[in-house]
């Protein structure tokens, strides 16, 4: 879909929340919000939000970027381009709250403290649990019905929070870091989903390899119907994405104690699994003569069948470039130990943590 057919449904999709909300406040005088503007400017370059929400004095309260489900930029409504995006709208005008939306999930930030540390941010996700994959989903009935019983109920809590009635909302800094991770990681997932499944259909071979590593590595009941399988080639993709990333995320942590190691990034020389396989390797490498230590977490010499598989799609770089940009914004100098360990123990598979534990988190 071109740019600006995108866009258009962005604002055909505002249109509707708006005519929602306006409702809802000329409803409920209860609520001290009292309407709701659109942006309507097709330009990339745009200066106000997409949504904007006054209370009842006419003040701006609340500011927000919407993007739509299966477009680049509405993968991931914790992108560090869209939230800084969404804040300096919000900042331009002064809206204490702004917000980011990808229609599957609302994330809440305050304003005020944004520029803060990870422990004084407030931040909240707004699931829906809609799972919406293209701009077009956002219009079938049932689901324009899930979205205005979500902006009838997200209106009664954030009128609590505007007020000063709910005054602990927010996420805490580990819960935080792990949705946003979560986030950035889905694409890589997906991506590695697709290959896994294309490939083990057109080569018999890989089919093999693929259903051996699950049964004898993984220990997983292979099953073959349509549905098992796609679960199946789904928990995969999942399973070597997190391993992988959370070699990321301990790199970022022992970097801190090491200046010479540099941070990660991906160059656009870097294109071929081949090509991201050796620089990952490389620098896990530069990790372990560093520190002298880490090597049964990073292991870049160890022969491993599975993992390079989360570089094989056409769109592998591009996938984990974007992950490596959005740890960019997260000052792991500033994330304390037992934090951190919290972090690794939620996101690693319990037989994964034998290789982190020692380091960052307990056995249990």
């Amino acid at each position: 879909m071109a740019s600006a057919d995108i866009r258009t449904h962005e604002i055909s999709f505002c249109a509707r929340v708006k005519s929602w909300a306006d409702e809802l406040f000329k409803e409920h005088s209860e609520l001290p919000f009292k309407r709701v503007e659109i942006e309507e400017t097709l330009s990339k370059t745009r200066k106000r939000s997409d949504l904007r929400i006054y209370d009842r004095p006419n003040k701006l309260v609340l500011a927000g970027e919407v993007k739509l489900p299966g477009t680049p930029e509405g993968r991931d409504p914790y992108h560090h381009a869209l939230v800084e995006d969404a804040y300096h709208k919000a900042d331009q005008a002064q809206a204490q709250f702004f917000f980011t939306w990808n229609v599957n999930k609302l994330v809440l930030f305050d304003r005020s403290l944004w520029d803060k540390s990870l422990y004084e941010k407030r931040i909240q996700e707004y699931d829906l649990g809609l799972n919406l994959q293209t701009p077009d989903d956002v219009g079938r009935p049932g689901v324009e019905a899930s979205i205005q019983g979500f902006i009838n109920a997200f209106f009664v809590e954030f009128a609590e929070i505007v007020s000063g009635a709910k005054p602990d909302w927010g996420m805490a800094p580990d819960e935080y870091f792990i949705r946003a991770f979560n986030s950035h990681i889905s694409w890589p997932v997906k991506l590695t989903s697709e290959f896994l499944l294309a490939k083990s259909e057109s080569d018999k071979g890989f089919d093999a390899q693929l259903q051996e590593w699950m049964a004898r590595e993984q220990g997983w009941l292979v099953i073959r119907t349509p549905e098992g399988w796609r679960q199946l080639v789904d928990r995969a993709a999942r399973t070597v994405c997190y391993v992988f990333a959370n070699r990321l995320i301990f790199y970022e942590a022992v970097r801190t104690k090491f200046e010479n190691l540099r941070r990660l990034e991906l160059r656009s020389s870097v294109k071929t699994p081949a090509d991201l396989n050796a620089y990952f390797n490389t620098a896990f490498e530069r990790a372990i003569k560093e520190s002298g230590d880490y090597e049964t977490i990073f292991y870049p010499s160890e022969k491993d069948w599975a993992g390079p598989l989360i570089f094989q799609h056409p769109d592998s770089a591009i996938a984990w470039r974007s992950v490596l940009g959005n740890l960019k914004p997260f000052n792991f100098k500033e994330i304390r130990t037992d934090i951190l360990g919290g972090i690794f123990k939620r996101l690693i598979a319990p037989e994964e943590r034998h290789r982190f534990g020692q380091y960052y988190t307990s056995e249990d």
